[in-house]
């Protein structure tokens, strides 16, 4: 098991130490010999090609806080798994049993509950199913977990991916294009309806707006996870997928740092991430 505290004694090595005891593992990799567990080559997920000699520590698979402190260890499996992974010293993991009372699986109805995720929020791993067979991509046989590599277009948080900035967007006129909201077809503020034009804009990226269970979800993580949370920078107060009504010009967003949900006119320029 993890151990019970933090600090800087847990580094990636004692992690990956206690981790072998529960995989069955064909080989171990230390940080300069990382592509004899993992192919030489890959290309993330915008195509661009990443060098695995490379992925030295936690800052290359997108952390610069107590991430990139230790060196990555790389695992091929027995099952044809591989896989390089670093650990967060600084990671505060989720006591599942009771979930510190912050935030709750089922929407707060329930005292003790789990989040999916938030388990494993104290790991960045980068895995490829098929061992060195193609097509050694991310996205493709190629996946990452709490990781972002190079220009990959998204950002891995527990099953989500989280798209890596902040989406820009403008205001749709839905009193005549309901394409993007059609609950306001007759809505007499509708003119300037921002919420329309973020979910379009995430439409167009190939992704969609996350749920609010998602944005509680990925909250769960970022209090938890430093690293994370440097990864969304200021991605704090989020438009959801979900609306306050049927008919209403109000959609509902969520306060990533305190996992608190509220609503808000349409017409409110919010910041958006997208999911895919």
């Amino acid at each position: 098991d993890l151990p019970s505290y933090t600090g800087t004694g847990i580094t990636t090595e004692v992690f990956a130490n206690n981790l072998q005891k529960y995989i069955k593992v064909a080989k171990r990799c230390a940080q300069a010999d990382l592509d004899d567990c993992f192919v030489s080559t890959f290309k993330s997920s915008s195509g661009v090609e990443v060098t695995t000699s490379d992925l030295t520590d936690g800052t290359k698979l997108g952390h610069t806080s107590g991430w990139g402190t230790y060196p990555n260890v790389g695992f091929s499996l027995v099952d044809g798994t591989n896989m390089i992974l670093s650990f967060d010293y600084n990671c505060a993991y989720l006591d599942w049993t009771n979930n510190e009372g912050s935030i709750y699986s089922d929407g707060g109805s329930t005292g003790k509950s789990f989040i999916p995720g938030n388990t494993t929020a104290c790991v960045a791993i980068v895995y490829d199913i098929n061992g060195n067979q193609k097509p050694n991509v991310v996205g493709k046989d190629i996946g990452e977990l709490n990781a972002v590599l190079g220009n990959d277009d998204c950002i891995q948080v527990g099953s989500l991916c989280v798209s890596k900035a902040n989406v820009t967007y403008s205001a749709i006129d839905t009193c005549t294009d309901a394409t993007w909201d059609s609950h306001l077809t007759a809505n007499t503020h509708c003119a300037n309806n921002y919420w329309a034009g973020a979910n379009k804009a995430c439409d167009d990226l190939g992704m969609r707006l996350p749920t609010l269970q998602e944005l509680k979800v990925i909250s769960g993580i970022v209090k938890k996870n430093t690293g994370i949370k440097e990864l969304l920078n200021g991605a704090w107060h989020l438009w959801s997928s979900n609306q306050l009504g049927a008919s209403s010009a109000r959609g509902m967003y969520i306060t990533i740092n305190t996992g608190s949900g509220t609503d808000n006119a349409k017409s409110w320029n919010s910041p958006t991430r997208c999911l895919k």
